[in-house]
């Protein structure tokens, strides 16, 4: 049987991936995690420390827990919203490896040498489709997938990059093709496709910038040619993908967009952080990401510029330059284009540049070998003309090239961590807290998350900013008590530390050095090596019986919580502070009743609520300040006195949860009354639902500054806490609706085409 013309061209392209990536190929070897303090090795970046923990995540969910939807992570920042985070990836190709691999660490490497394969046949079919020589388009091929630029992204794990990279080739091939050819319509849903594929990709900068791309590709030929007639099948083309894209993104974008809202990034960027100061010029051919060889055979494009496709090219090299360096004209899409003001750093956008580069590039290869044709020194053997630019283009990367760095074993790395393998064999539900990280800096989730330790802090790109920075703030002033409202039970130091509340446990021995006599665990804060326990840990789910609620101005309840919080007398324990809703109309008198006292603050009340006010005071609820005697302040003294009474408690009253997912969680009340305290960050995130074996939901209170209290009515065997974010339930409709239909018309199209004699023609 004889193989397809492009097979060889395809072989080609995969062993010369796999021989770059083959110190990949083992299960356990990862790039260096990195740290400050140890010189002259290569870091990994987000692959050791953020995208292969999430893959773990990820893996862990689909194989252990059944859940194809990981919506929740409870190993991170005391636990957070997973699958609604721009930059992980769950419905994409990586899932398909994670599955098959033996374990996370080898699944992502695959997906990511997968990822670079597709993008050398991306770019081999786009340079066939400009040049027609499937030699030049080898060629081309190796300049895409192994310029400096992508290696590198590839080496540092920045899969938000390298995946949706993949597929940019493909997206201006089929757009060509769909201006050129009567299957538009078919082309068109590819294309949506394929974007929506990079918003499953963790690529939702990429696809920014790819939608730059596509616009002006679309641009260009509307004024190319016959105005009115192109103007309409470039509209027809644009909503159709517009549409694909929505349709098959929304089970991402939806909820995604509701969760940033309330997160770190809420807020948009200003130029400066979103440009980052911009590239300069000159750094993008003396320093070029694609090296030097490209840039000279793209110089010889120009003996094409009278070719609209080669034309195209230059004017794409153009505009890449003109919003890598911040010019007025990313200025105006900062300015104007949606989602470009939450874009952080242009170095997202290289990819536009060596892509450009390199179908220029193709163009420059044709031009030398045309030439070289012309002086008849080869004969008839005018192939060896153009197998002599692959060899060259490879040869040029595989010697002078970016390569990738040093490996450790992972597996090494936790076996030895003495720190962390004993936090994780002591029994019940924790977190724990490394004293040197108060922040996302230098995370250690590639060894915690593996062996199932929740951390305080960890790395992550996106959180919510009434934890951190606000309440972990707080905290670092308290760590004990505050801390351990965390149910953080285990503080990890690199020095011996002197703090009240906290106790020696013991100090480990240190993972030593690896085959290259690099330190082992890194960063090195990671093992410890001394280990100590917080005395004043809560438990993750407990009962208490006193509760005080905080009813006014939003801004108020924050700061009456925290300064409670911080008063000697409170006890968690014992006590819960609920933070309520600004009005005390928004609770009714039976919800009133499971208060022990209400503090009112500013904008709580008005002149209707002194009947209910004195209902539940006449019941025995306490008031601060007691308006019903006219009182309109309250004294330390007697807040500092109810603590005290509320102090006074029998012992912790611990429940145990089972988590049958990630986002699903089951508490055993066994007929208990009172306040269920939770130390999860629940009622910070919409979506969150309790409800008991009835099917009858409970209210989760924000509590004790951070966690979630639900009250109990003592007639609950069991409740039930499962994460559904807003949007999620119609995203996923929405998305699934539009796959039927996509499917559906391709098939159609596709077997309708078979018959039409003039199917190819325009």
């Amino acid at each position: 049987m004889k193989l397809p013309k492009s097979a060889v061209p395809i072989l080609i392209i995969a062993a010369v991936v796999l021989l770059v990536f083959r110190v990949w190929l083992n299960p356990y070897e990862m790039p260096y995690r990195g740290d400050p303090d140890i010189p002259d090795i290569d870091e990994a970046g987000d692959l050791v420390a953020y995208n292969a923990v999430n893959a773990h995540i990820t893996r862990e969910s689909l194989l252990e827990k059944r859940d194809f939807t990981p919506l929740w992570d409870p190993f991170r920042l005391g636990g957070e919203p997973f699958f609604l985070k721009p930059q992980v990836t769950v419905y994409s190709f990586q899932t398909i490896f994670l599955i098959f691999s033996p374990n996370a660490w080898l699944g992502i490497k695959l997906s990511i040498i997968f990822h670079m394969i597709l993008a050398g046949i991306s770019m081999y079919f786009l340079a066939n489709f400009l040049v027609n020589s499937r030699y030049i388009s080898l060629a081309s091929a190796m300049i895409y997938i192994l310029n400096p630029h992508i290696i590198g992204q590839a080496k540092i794990g920045h899969i938000n990059i390298v995946y949706p990279y993949s597929v940019v080739p493909l997206i201006v091939l089929f757009t060509l093709m769909a201006f050129e050819s009567r299957k538009w319509l078919i082309f068109s849903l590819f294309i949506g496709a394929l974007f929506a594929f990079q918003v499953h990709s963790s690529g939702d900068s990429v696809l920014l910038f790819s939608g730059v791309l596509f616009a002006f590709v679309l641009l260009f030929h509307v004024f190319s040619g016959s105005l009115k007639e192109r103007a309409i099948r470039a509209s027809l083309i644009g909503l159709v993908v517009l549409v694909v894209l929505l349709g098959l993104a929304a089970v991402k974008v939806l909820p995604s967009t509701e969760f940033i809202k309330i997160s770190s990034r809420q807020e948009p960027f200003s130029f400066e952080t979103s440009t980052g100061g911009g590239i300069n010029l000159l750094d993008l051919f003396i320093s070029s990401p694609v090296g030097m060889l490209p840039l000279i055979l793209a110089l010889f494009s120009l003996a094409y510029i009278r070719k609209k496709r080669c034309l195209l090219f230059l004017a794409i090299l153009v505009l890449s330059m003109l919003i890598l360096t911040a010019s007025p004209l990313y200025y105006i899409m900062w300015k104007y284009v949606p989602f470009f003001d939450i874009q952080k750093g242009l170095f997202k956008g290289i990819f536009l540049f060596a892509f450009s580069i390199t179908a220029l590039s193709a163009y420059g290869m044709l031009y030398l070998s045309e030439r070289l044709k012309g002086l008849k020194i080869f004969g008839d053997k005018y192939s060896y003309i153009l197998m002599f630019f692959i060899v060259l283009v490879a040869g040029n990367f595989m010697l002078f090239g970016k390569h990738l760095g040093e490996t450790a074993s992972i597996k090494d790395q936790i076996e030895n961590n003495h720190v962390m393998q004993f936090m994780s064999k002591q029994p019940g539900q924790f977190r724990f807290h490394n004293f040197e990280t108060n922040g996302i800096d230098w995370g250690v989730g590639h060894v915690s998350v593996p062996l199932h330790l929740e951390d305080v802090y960890g790395y992550d790109n996106i959180w919510h900013p009434e934890y951190m920075p606000v309440y972990l703030s707080v905290a670092n002033s308290e760590r004990a008590k505050l801390f351990g409202i965390l149910n953080m039970k285990y503080l990890t130091s690199t020095q011996p530390l002197d703090i009240s509340g906290f106790e020696l446990v013991a100090k480990f021995d240190g993972c030593g050095s690896d085959r290259n006599n690099v330190p082992l665990c890194q960063p090195l804060k990671s093992q410890g090596p001394y280990l100590y326990e917080n005395k004043l840990v809560m438990p993750r789910a407990y009962i208490v019986n006193s509760s005080i609620l905080l009813i006014g101005d939003e801004e108020q309840v924050l700061q009456a919580a925290y300064t409670l919080l911080l008063n000697d007398n409170f006890d968690p324990s014992s006590t819960v502070i609920v933070m309520g809703s600004g009005k005390l109309a928004d609770y009714n008198i039976q919800e009133l009743r499971h208060f022990s006292a209400i503090m009112l603050l500013q904008g709580s009340i008005n002149d209707a609520s002194k009947f209910v006010l004195k209902e539940y005071s006449g019941q025995g609820g306490m008031l601060f300040p007691n308006v019903l005697e006219g009182r309109y302040s309250v004294s330390v003294e007697e807040i500092e006195l109810f603590l005290k009474e509320s102090g006074k408690s029998s012992g912790i009253r611990e429940l145990k949860l089972q988590y049958d997912t990630f986002d699903k969680i089951k508490a055993s009340t066994s007929g208990e009354k009172g306040f269920l305290v939770l130390s999860e960050k629940f009622s910070l995130y919409p979506g969150w639902e309790a409800k008991d074996e009835n099917g009858d939901e409970k209210r989760i209170n924000r509590a004790n500054g951070i966690v979630s209290a639900v009250y109990l009515e003592g007639n609950e065997d069991e409740l039930y806490f499962s994460y559904s974010p807003p949007k999620f339930r119609l995203g996923m409709v929405i998305s699934l609706a539009t796959l039927i239909a996509v499917v559906s018309l391709l098939a159609y199209l596709l077997i309708k085409g078979r018959g039409d004699p003039n199917k190819d023609r325009d």
